[in-house]
């Protein structure tokens, strides 16, 4: 048998090339189309998972980001009013509405009142029209009642880290249970073909 490798001529009982060791009874082309096909579907399926494992962490990036600046700005917010006093604000108006990335944003306008005194507030907060509370907390300073600041829930931002990160861990626990389903799929058909 000649060898296809070297080109020298072998025993027809050898397995391997006695001059360079290569099998000389090689797949035949179709069992070589077939592994390599193979193989270019492992490597898409790698590809597929870092993709996978990359979109996770930036996910969890935001996630994180949403936690800091909410738990930030909340911090800070109770700190500025940490003597002031809570009463009810009632959503009076909207006020400079514009339409942003394919919806009305407004900013919303609160009454509140204190000793008989109506007042006006204007939460930092964008938002569309059905977002905002029709009642909020007003904090306001007993000294000067004008000077307030609405809890506009910065909180939310903390809470909906949570959320996306438990979902993003959900979806991470998911994609390990098929990843190690496919390589255990992959595993038997190479041991099948006797890989």
């Amino acid at each position: 048998m000649k060898c296809m490798h070297c080109g020298k001529e072998n025993q027809n009982t050898n397995i391997r090339c006695e001059f360079c060791g290569l099998e000389l009874n090689p797949i035949s082309s179709q069992e070589n189309s077939n592994n390599i096909v193979s193989m270019s579907g492992k490597k898409i399926k790698y590809i597929l998972i870092a993709m996978l494992i990359i979109l996770v962490l930036l996910w969890i990036a935001v996630e994180i980001m949403f936690m800091v600046v909410g738990s930030h700005f909340d911090h800070a917010q109770k700190e500025e009013s940490k003597d002031y006093v809570e009463t009810e604000g009632r959503l009076l108006d909207y006020d400079n509405c514009r339409y942003e990335d394919g919806g009305e944003l407004c900013e919303a306008i609160y009454e509140y009142t204190v000793d008989g005194q109506t007042y006006q507030v204007i939460p930092k907060l964008l938002s569309n029209q059905s977002g905002f509370q029709k009642t909020v907390i007003v904090r306001y300073d007993p000294s000067n009642p004008s000077k307030s600041i609405v809890e506009v829930g910065f909180g939310e931002l903390f809470s909906i880290g949570i959320k996306g990160i438990v979902i993003i861990l959900l979806m991470l626990i998911l994609g390990i249970v098929v990843f190690c389903i496919m390589f255990r799929q992959l595993k038997k058909e190479q041991s099948c073909l006797g890989l």
